[in-house]
């Protein structure tokens, strides 16, 4: 007996994109979720175990949260986005709304979109910062395996600061990075959720 016909995924009936939760647990597992109407996805990132959580830190997985959620919004590029853990304040809102928008100039020419997606991020109200910003005495380098990558390490290392590195996967161009430069790496691994590979055969909008 033949498997049943999977349903088509019509990307202009999803009205809304959610940003619903964001969490981290003491062994550094965070957790991002979101939603396309009334489906769910979760993503789960494996970051170093962090020795202290200052409010920085949870600002950070603010931005990593909203940033993140790219990959599901293309899915289907609603226009209406609710931000249910709060909305980014002004200087993130800019830089989300050139990212889901500009940012995705090659996702609209592979899926041959007639203009750029313009979401509307609702915007919050500035992170407050009581006490002046810390010396800057270390510098992170986030490594993709490019010749950019190349660049940035041997400028900061010219610094003088305490330099490491920091990458998503170790993929071969990455680790030969790390390798040559002989600095210490903090590795990142990253699980999109199934469902969108999922809904992407079905007819989710990609790229």
């Amino acid at each position: 007996m033949s498997a049943a016909p999977t349903a088509k995924f019509d990307p202009k009936a999803i009205s809304a994109f959610s940003f619903t939760y964001r969490s981290m647990q003491p062994d550094g597992l965070v957790r991002l979720g979101y939603a396309l109407d009334d489906i769910e996805f979760e993503e789960t990132l494996q970051l170093p175990a962090p020795r202290f959580r200052p409010r920085a830190l949870e600002e950070l997985l603010d931005l990593l949260h909203w940033v993140a959620g790219v990959s599901y919004f293309k899915a289907a590029i609603p226009h209406h986005l609710v931000c249910e853990t709060g909305a980014p304040p002004p200087a993130a809102e800019r830089l989300l709304s050139a990212l889901y928008s500009e940012g995705l100039g090659e996702f609209a020419v592979v899926n041959d979109l007639e203009q750029l997606p313009h979401p509307q991020f609702p915007r919050g109200v500035e992170w407050e910062h009581p006490e002046a910003p810390p010396r800057l005495e270390r510098v992170l380098v986030p490594v993709g395996g490019g010749k950019d990558s190349a660049v940035a390490i041997e400028i900061a290392r010219r610094s003088g600061l305490e330099l490491e590195l920091f990458s998503i996967g170790d993929a071969p161009p990455i680790s030969a990075t790390v390798e040559v430069a002989a600095l210490p790496r903090h590795l990142v691994t990253r699980a999109i959720d199934p469902r969108l590979i999922e809904l992407n055969g079905r007819g989710a909008l990609n790229g």
